[in-house]
């Protein structure tokens, strides 16, 4: 596939951004950092049809994180190096897939896929789907070399209108201002979710202009649960708007174990971010301490905005968070994840749940 380009990694801000920038050119690997699969499927869509249009014929190969699908991966990657016949290979499920390669004892297999991933041939193109929130360094560095990389992430409130439009424009549909607003306010505000229920939109109504009226049409029809503002609305003490985000989770199904147990991490790291921010805020008080303190919270390679933006939000909630709420929290986090792995209470995780947030609630109300 000589038309398929490698090149030295770059990062797109979005699947638009990859669409407009490369044409029919694109990185033979690709690295995807989202929660989501909704936008790594429209990736591998998009490379399908670049592909099919360049005429030549291929074989797609996915692997999953099943026992064995690593090591099996490894080993096939030679044989991908040394025949040309034209792949597409797609891993699923990457943060269990590769997480093996973090441990010590498997320091030879980092090795082996790092050097049989530098020689891939534009014949063998690697499309991998990393679903979490962040990925660590050493799993990034497997992919520095000519790849192509998005990490999906909230947009900032300042960011949302202009993003919604932007994805509206190349979607070819508008809303009445009003519809703007409720859009904005209800959904959650990342561009795959935003592009999502845009194509539900589309999908449903069968036109191009939407009123207020049908945008809120359908997103009472959407429930998807968001943990990033469920997060956000614990730390903010918006006690009403957690409830209602955490209504979302239906105890009835079957991933309702999985969202729970998710929740429990994703709290318990903004906990410990919190705990963290509140030690070295006390610490390094002056404007000339800044840089140190954003080397400690691993926010160095932020742009300036960012790190302005995010440390002001770190002061707002280190203030409504005294130590007493950080502690009790804490203490509940690690004795729902041990009560919620026990078969005793898996029919009764939702009032548990809510009985902790709601003595949470009152620590919060007794601070300010």
């Amino acid at each position: 596939m000589s038309e398929l380009e490698k090149k030295q990694t770059i990062e797109y801000q979005d699947l638009y951004d990859l669409f407009f920038k490369t044409s029919d050119k694109l990185p033979s690997k690709f690295l995807y950092v989202s929660e989501d699969s909704f936008e790594f499927d429209l990736l591998v869509d998009y490379y399908k049809s670049i592909m099919k249009k360049q005429g030549a014929a291929f074989e797609v190969v996915v692997y999953v994180s099943e026992t064995g699908d690593l090591e099996k991966f490894i080993s096939e990657l030679f044989s991908m190096n040394m025949f040309s016949q034209n792949r597409l290979c797609v891993i699923k499920s990457g943060s269990d897939f590769l997480k093996p390669l973090l441990s010590s004892n498997k320091e030879k297999y980092y090795e082996e896929l790092k050097a049989g991933l530098s020689k891939i041939t534009d014949e063998t193109i690697l499309l991998v789907h990393y679903d979490s929130k962040e990925i660590p360094l050493k799993l990034k560095k497997l992919f520095s070399d000519g790849a192509g990389y998005i990490k999906s992430r909230n947009y900032f409130p300042n960011e949302a209108r202009n993003s919604l439009e932007r994805i509206l424009k190349h979607e070819k549909i508008s809303m009445d201002i009003d519809a703007i607003d409720e859009f904005i306010y209800k959904t959650p505000p990342s561009f795959g979710t935003y592009l999502r229920s845009i194509k539900k939109l589309k999908s449903y109504f069968g036109k191009k202009h939407f009123s207020l009226l049908e945008v809120k049409e359908l997103l009472s029809a959407t429930t998807d649960y968001n943990p990033d503002q469920l997060v956000e609305f614990l730390f903010s003490n918006s006690r009403f708007e957690f409830f209602k985000e955490f209504s979302k989770i239906r105890p009835d199904s079957t991933d309702t174990d999985k969202l729970y147990l998710r929740l429990l991490n994703r709290l318990l790291e903004k906990n410990n971010e919190i705990r963290k921010a509140k030690i070295l805020l006390k610490k390094f008080r002056s404007k000339d301490d800044e840089n140190e303190f954003y080397k400690l919270m691993g926010m160095e390679s932020y742009s300036p905005a960012r790190k302005k933006f995010v440390r002001s939000k770190l002061i707002r909630e280190t203030e409504i968070f005294s130590d007493k709420a950080i502690s009790y929290l804490y203490e509940s986090l690690i004795e729902m994840n041990f009560q919620f792995k026990a078969s005793s209470i898996k029919d009764k995780q939702n009032f548990y749940f809510i009985q902790k947030m709601e003595k949470l609630f009152l620590i919060l109300s007794a601070n300010n």
